[in-house]
């Protein structure tokens, strides 16, 4: 799935979620409609985060971007990074997901 094919699919969803949040009546429906947001934001900030580390951007950029530092980051985001490396190794030749992760000891 290509990066504009995948945003697409994230604006969709979120859409749909946000819609699903405006019509809910209750609160058991309101709260599965705020979970489904949630999902579609994480779901494109991971895919943001991927897009940067495969366009070259340092741990300590994507960090300073959220205001956390380096380890911050990493801690955050590196091992859903990871699980999606691990899916490319899976189906090689995935245009939309790096295959390759940084060094364990940290170096950018």
């Amino acid at each position: 799935m290509s990066k504009v094919s995948r945003l697409d699919d994230c604006r969709r969803d979120l859409d749909a979620s946000l819609d699903d949040f405006d019509r809910a009546v209750g609160p058991k429906e309101l709260l599965a409609a705020a979970r489904a947001v949630r999902a579609c934001t994480e779901a494109l900030e991971q895919a943001a985060v991927l897009q940067a580390r495969a366009d070259g951007a340092s741990w300590a950029k994507i960090g300073a971007a959220y205001g956390l530092t380096k380890q911050g980051a990493q801690q955050r985001f590196r091992e859903r990074a990871a699980a999606a490396d691990d899916k490319a190794i899976e189906a090689p030749g995935s245009p939309d997901i790096p295959t390759s992760t940084p060094s364990e000891d940290g170096r950018e």
